[in-house]
């Protein structure tokens, strides 16, 4: 921190607590990879989970402290498995994606998820070559995620609201008067999301398409489907 000649990001890999009272600004999110991968995915049990979690890893950051999020690193995709073997497919990854990148958290995105790479990479002396030009929609998708974030101050600094249900990680995030409402069915089946009392009526503009949308009282999301608004 004596150090006034450079711009420092101090990066914790670990999960002491301490961590973060020490002035590390971001630390390594494992505890949200271990509960979607053998919580809610593998076991079923309710998204809610990350509420507890956020508000475990959470307990000590003060200002723009934040936990490092991922779906994929070195270990876990060369051990348990790709993105897409862990969280039901393309569909299922980019829904958990979006939750890694928007709840929270900082996204981290290891090398070839981006393009949906369905084998597991080894590293050092027996590296495994990733085909770049592969489902290029994929990537497009990633884009478009991480491009909205880095536009919304209200996703990067906002005050979290959770509203999720068993099946649904919802949530706003406000910043000032910026206001973005999330939705994640992280479900394989249709899932009827009942929309919190405070959030009925209200309007808001599609992120992606631009369209409008007046909220009633229930939203039916399809399989691994997501949803991102923005106060108009």
């Amino acid at each position: 921190k004596n150090i006034t000649t450079h711009k420092l990001l101090l990066y914790a890999e670990g999960t002491n607590k301490l961590e973060f009272t020490a002035g590390f600004q971001l630390q390594y999110g494992m505890g949200f990879y271990y509960t979607l991968k053998d919580q809610v995915f593998a076991a079923g049990k309710s998204v809610k989970l990350i509420d507890s979690l956020n508000t475990a890893e959470y307990i000590d950051a003060a200002g723009s402290q934040q936990v490092v999020r991922y779906t994929s690193n070195h270990d876990v995709d060369n051990t348990d498995g790709t993105p897409l073997d862990l969280f039901g497919g393309r569909h299922g990854s980019m829904a958990v994606f979006l939750v890694a990148a928007y709840m929270n958290s900082v996204p981290m995105i290891y090398d070839g998820q981006e393009v949906g790479c369905p084998v597991k990479l080894t590293y050092f002396n027996n590296s495994t070559p990733i085909d770049w030009t592969t489902n290029p929609d994929m990537v497009a998708e990633y884009k478009t995620i991480l491009g909205f974030r880095n536009s919304s101050a209200a996703i990067r600094r906002g005050i979290l609201a959770s509203y999720s249900s068993d099946d649904v990680c919802a949530f706003t995030k406000t910043l000032n008067t910026d206001k973005v409402w999330v939705m994640a069915n992280l479900r394989n089946k249709v899932v009827t999301y009942t929309v919190p009392a405070a959030l009925v009526s209200s309007n808001w503009k599609n992120v992606v398409d631009g369209s409008s949308f007046t909220a009633g009282s229930t939203v039916a999301l399809q399989p691994y489907e997501y949803r991102v608004y923005k106060n108009n």
